[in-house]
């Protein structure tokens, strides 16, 4: 991305965070313009955050469906439109209906901001990106309150502030029109989602907003469950879900969240019952508004241009030591409201430290959220970051302004208001304490402990009785996996899976390698969910059907049927089967022939042959007699070889019906071995031929080792790569690390969860 495309969507990131800091500001000078009553200050705050809050998530999954750049532009156009329309307002409700389409214009175009940075901005500069992203925010919020409450003073008074908006808006409408890169649609939304979440944050946020919680906010669980249901459904169907539910099976993401959502709740509050303090209890002019709270901006300034190298250096401890500071400014400025005309200077120090601590607390834990979910559902998951942090401040302003009025009972005057205020603030410090507690479930630091993680995949031949058995059900990661395979290919997989003895169905195709895939994606998954960011994914044979699982390229649900397909047209292939030899390709090229070919080359000198019984079985009789080690391995078809090349063609229809997407974590194929292109990976021929074309599994092992050093996690049932990857230069040198994710023998529950804990334990260390 250049810096010019960069550059406009900093701008809109600016807008956001600048509205924030000057809106508190300039509503009681547009309440008192028009003279509306005292509760019209919060009307016309919620004109803008209640839409915003319902259309959000939907802004986001747009981005993610349609384009970001599409999506972003007609945000920011609307936006600049409706500030000019709010601008001239020659009334209250004209003002309102403003503000209104400035919400669901921000709605478009806020979450494409992080969304941009996520999916455009390469890994290595994301960070330097994110930290550019938190100075820009620093930067608004500190001049937000000042800004605003100068704006008030001047001739145009806060119509003025709207112009800025339009101004701001165009330059980035034009900006990003000329270098924001462009994308094409790619699904439809999911409109009954977006309904259904549309309804969920009214029935939340509108009582909070408005003090009818008592009456109306129980009424959410009814569309928060019908949502929850849709999602699901929509999900294991293989569509595009408005909310990818999965997301929040990741700790960094739901603990992050709960941070998000505490900090805005603590930010709303107090910023609103401080101007309230300071206008209606003390009488302070806008401009002496604004000025009293500079401090609180400079220190959210100073905050974010900290956050960066704090990170780096102390990982975890940013957030941690930004929790402590906002505890003791808080603190301090509930302290310091009864010598503010006096002692100035104290409540400067309180809302410099709150304002340095908030900042210090929200920017890294945004890094990691975003950085934590895939590329794909990046948008929806931005817009969910902002629908929670819409959330938490309607829920702050509400708990604290109803606690706040309480206080007051009718009671006016300094001494009242500032009671009040200093007795209400206290109530955020029980916030401060949870938030520390949250902050010790992100990792300790936004860098992969160690080697990067590669996770490895079997395929056939792998399969044994009660593979990872001792998961199921223990695991939720994994059973919900293992279930849903169940569901889609009938109870008879998991009857076999099961059994205590193994049957000689478990080596038929169409038993082994179903279940082998369901397996591979549900440990993969397990893994993934624990926290485990893996570097790249990487599959033998039928395990490359997990590993393009995992990094999104198909759902879970098309696999499955996409396996079905698969099975079945192997079924009706001749019969064959496979020789294991001791043997490099070269030394066995005098052995094959038209029918018998090389299938799969696992390592330097061991080769698999497939083909047809009969020829493969004279093979095997000259091999044995020239002094070659072999070995009939466990398949009944000839694999990987042309035997197989009329049932793959009958699969290309199937894979066409598929809607194939570039993989959201690096994947690497040994059937062209190296990192996968965009292009090869979206070409459905390609994977339909897969099961008659050559493994070339050591070549693959040999670009992705070539690529860096990593810890290869055999995570399949059983270690049968593990042996294979050992014996790699990378490894025997020490550059890179191998472990297996489960015993080498099967069978033994208590086994299988005391292996996947070490595994996860040495991954982690």
């Amino acid at each position: 991305m250049t810096r010019r495309a960069m550059a406009a969507v900093l701008l809109v990131g600016f807008l956001g965070f600048f509205e924030l800091g000057v809106i508190y500001v300039v509503a009681p000078a547009i309440r008192d313009d028009f003279g509306a009553h005292h509760s019209a200050t919060q009307v016309i705050i919620l004109a803008y955050t209640l839409p915003f809050a319902l259309f959000v998530v939907t802004g986001g999954r747009l981005g993610d469906l349609w384009g970001i750049r599409r999506v972003f532009l007609a945000g920011v156009g609307g936006f600049g439109a409706a500030s000019l329309l709010a601008a001239s307002a020659w009334d209250l409700p004209v003002l309102l209906a403003a503000r209104g389409a400035q919400g669901i214009s921000a709605a478009l175009m806020t979450p494409q901001v992080l969304a941009t940075i996520r999916v455009l901005v390469p890994g290595a500069r994301r960070g330097a990106a994110f930290a550019r992203y938190a100075l820009v925010a620093g930067l608004a919020t500190m001049c937000g309150p000042p800004v605003g409450g100068l704006l008030t003073q001047t001739a145009l008074g806060w119509r003025f502030v709207f112009l800025l908006y339009a101004l701001i808006g165009a330059t980035a409408l034009i900006v990003g029109a000329r270098h924001l890169p462009t994308a094409t649609a790619t699904a439809k939304l999911d409109l009954t989602g977006t309904v259904l979440a549309a309804v969920t944050v009214l029935l939340l946020i509108y009582p909070l907003t408005t003090g009818s919680a008592r009456v109306l906010l129980p009424l959410s669980a009814i569309p928060l469950a019908l949502f929850v249901g849709h999602e699901r459904r929509v999900e294991r169907s293989g569509g595009q879900p408005l909310v990818v539910l999965r997301t929040f099976r990741l700790r960094v993401f739901t603990a992050g969240l709960l941070v998000n959502v505490m900090v805005s709740a603590i930010l709303s509050a107090f910023f609103l019952l401080l101007v309230i303090l300071l206008q209606d209890g003390l009488s302070f002019t806008g401009s002496r508004v604004g000025l009293t709270l500079t401090p609180w901006a400079v220190g959210t300034a100073v905050g974010a241009a900290l956050t960066s190298p704090l990170t780096r250096r102390i990982g975890r401890g940013a957030p941690l030591c930004g929790a402590m500071l906002m505890t003791l400014g808080i603190a301090g400025a509930a302290a310091a409201v009864p010598l503010i005309e006096h002692a100035p200077l104290l409540m400067a120090l309180a809302l410099l430290s709150a304002g340095t601590g908030i900042s210090l607390v929200s920017t890294p834990t945004l890094s990691l959220v975003m950085s934590a979910v895939p590329r794909t559902e990046a948008g929806a998951a931005a817009g969910m970051f902002t629908t929670f942090r819409q959330l938490g401040g309607a829920a702050g302003v509400a708990t604290a302004g109803a606690f706040f009025y309480a206080l007051l009972s009718g009671s006016t005057g300094p001494g009242a208001y500032g009671g009040a205020f200093s007795t209400t603030a206290f109530l955020s410090l029980i916030l401060c304490s949870t938030i520390l507690g949250l902050i010790f479930m992100l990792p300790k630091s936004t860098e992969p402990p160690g080697r990067p993680v590669v996770l490895l995949f079997p395929g056939q031949g792998a399969q044994c009785a009660r593979m990872a058995a001792g998961l199921y059900g223990h695991s939720p990661s994994f059973t919900a996996v293992m279930d849903t395979a169940f569901t889609v290919l009938g109870p008879e997989l998991r009857e076999e899976w099961l059994r205590e003895q193994p049957s000689e169905r478990l080596d038929d195709v169409t038993m082994a390698q179903p279940l082998l895939y369901a397996v591979n994606c549900a440990l993969g998954r397990m893994v993934m969910d624990a926290g485990v960011r893996p570097a790249a994914l990487l599959g033998h044979s039928v395990g490359e059907m997990a590993a393009a699982t995992l990094a999104g390229v198909f759902s879970f649900e098309e696999g499955l049927r996409l396996m079905c397909d698969r099975v079945e047209q192997i079924r009706k292939s001749p019969p064959g089967g496979m020789l294991a030899v001791g043997g490099s390709p070269e030394d066995l090229a005098p052995y094959v022939n038209g029918q018998v070919v090389v299938g799969v080359v696992n390592a330097p000198r061991q080769t698999v042959l497939a083909g047809p019984a009969g020829p493969l079985d004279e093979v095997r009789q000259r091999l044995v007699a020239d002094g070659f080690a072999c070995r009939a391995t466990r398949a009944l078809q000839a694999f990987h070889s042309p035997l197989l090349s009329a049932c793959t063609a009958a699969s290309v229809e199937v894979w066409r019906a598929v809607r194939l997407r570039p993989p959201e974590i690096p994947l690497y194929s040994a059937y062209h071995p190296g990192r996968v292109s965009d292009e090869n990976v979206l070409d459905p021929e390609l994977w339909a031929a897969q099961p008659a074309q050559p493994v070339l599994f050591w070549a693959a092992l040999d670009r992705l080792l070539s690529d860096g050093d990593f810890l290869l996690v055999d995570a399949g049932p059983g270690q049968s790569l593990c042996a294979l990857l050992r014996r790699h230069p990378a490894v025997l040198s020490g550059r890179s690390a191998v472990i297996g994710l489960l015993p080498a023998q099967s069978g033994d529950d208590t086994r299988d969860r005391e292996a996947v804990a070490a595994a996860l334990s040495a991954i982690r260390s």
